[in-house]
């Protein structure tokens, strides 16, 4: 992240983007489903850097001061003023995708993820699609199952949600 100068901004807040129906019906940003399915898409830098993020954000409760430079490093790569350090490179790619945004003072990123888009998995070798098919259909089983005990049981806390 640079300022209107061009300078580098190292210190931000890294925050948790809130939304409430990904959070219900997506996948941990730690979990296979990124290794499998996102890791394509995003690229393994980005992916890396989403993970590293979201364990960020679970150790401080949703919101951390961070210094970017620490967090590149930490991952073996440059991060510097522009577009071109494979760091800024990770970060555009977590906004390009939907995974991350910039706020007033630094950047929200999901620690629940969406599935990926069937246009993406349609990019992907068949295996992969059928793979895809039968996490998502496994999921929904899983969700319905979560649904109907807290029917029957309000006091049992929501997991991860139906995907449609």
């Amino acid at each position: 992240m640079t300022d209107d100068d061009g300078e580098l901004i190292s210190n931000i807040t890294l925050t948790r983007w809130v939304d409430h129906t990904i959070d219900t019906y997506g996948f941990d940003a730690r979990s296979e489903y990124v290794e499998y399915f996102w890791l394509p898409v995003l690229g393994p830098t980005a992916t890396c850097t989403l993970r590293a993020f979201s364990l960020i954000l679970s150790d401080w409760n949703g919101s951390a001061p961070v210094d970017l430079v620490e967090i590149a490093q930490r991952m073996g790569l440059s991060y510097r003023a522009g577009q071109s350090s494979p760091f800024s490179k990770a970060l555009q790619r977590l906004t390009m995708f939907g995974i991350a945004h910039h706020t007033a003072d630094g950047i929200a990123v999901r620690t629940v993820v969406p599935p990926v888009s069937r246009r993406q998995i349609d990019k992907m070798p068949p295996a992969v699609s059928q793979h895809h098919d039968l996490i998502i259909a496994r999921h929904n089983k899983k969700v319905l199952a979560e649904e109907e005990s807290r029917r029957q049981h309000p006091s049992v806390p929501p997991s991860l949600g139906l995907i449609r």
